[in-house]
């Protein structure tokens, strides 16, 4: 006996929106596999943004971001097809077994957006000193490092003061032990640490990533919650 009701609103409901959730992973994954077989295009669209462009220019060397960026487009966007289809075909088929599994992947999911967001709260206190760790690493090897890799520490630090106003590592110009000369800092920047500068910046994008993954942890809830809506009132019409 088919769903009547609400039931029956709730089913069309859940193939419509994993419907539209199998076509986003549709367009990811053929990304992910354009990126893979012709990653030149990424760099000629990357060409007319300076941003990018730098981006990929800095990184080029040391990844391979092209193989490693398809990669994870490719992942994700199969994984979403794969629940996509789950949530659709267990919806309009009313298939008891297809619903179960598509709750039980959205579980997971759900349970590791979780453990990430604890994981989060409880080191973004350790992270501003990691920060000025490494950021001081960096300025040790522009006081002492030979003529190459000094001239790559300094551009690198130079880089980083003048994009965020800012100076030194976790204490300000002291960080350079009075190397004013090699710190190329700004003389009102003095005093504001990088590490701080940072660790604000990664604050207001944790914020933005916060809401989003907020919003996706939402609708994943009511998905899980619509599933067993549909398992249950199956198993009552199967009964009957």
């Amino acid at each position: 006996m088919a769903l009547q009701g609400c039931y029956s609103c709730v089913k069309y409901l859940m193939f419509a929106f994993n419907f539209l959730f199998w076509i986003l992973g549709c367009v990811i994954l053929g990304i992910g596999i354009w990126i893979k077989v012709d990653p030149k295009s990424l760099k000629e669209l990357a060409a007319n943004d300076n941003q990018l462009k730098d981006f990929f220019a800095e990184f080029d060397d040391k990844y391979s971001y092209e193989s490693v960026g398809a990669y994870v487009l490719i992942a994700i966007g199969s994984i979403m097809m794969l629940i996509g289809f789950l949530g659709c075909c267990g919806a309009i088929k009313e298939s008891q077994c297809m619903l179960a599994t598509f709750f039980v992947f959205l579980t997971f999911i759900f349970i590791a957006l979780l453990v990430a967001g604890v994981y989060i709260i409880i080191v973004k206190d350790q992270v501003r000193q990691d920060m000025a760790n490494s950021l001081q690493l960096t300025i040790d090897k522009v006081r002492n490092g030979d003529a190459d890799v000094k001239r790559e520490a300094k551009n690198l630090m130079k880089s980083i003061q003048d994009k965020f106003n800012c100076c030194g590592a976790g204490e300000g110009l002291s960080d350079y032990r009075g190397a004013v000369s090699d710190s190329q800092c700004a003389i009102l920047n003095y005093a504001q640490p990088c590490a701080t500068s940072l660790y604000n910046q990664l604050t207001q994008n944790i914020v933005i990533i916060g809401g989003v993954a907020i919003g996706i942890a939402t609708v994943m809830l009511l998905g899980m919650i619509f599933s067993m809506m549909l398992c249950c009132a199956i198993r009552e019409t199967m009964v009957v």
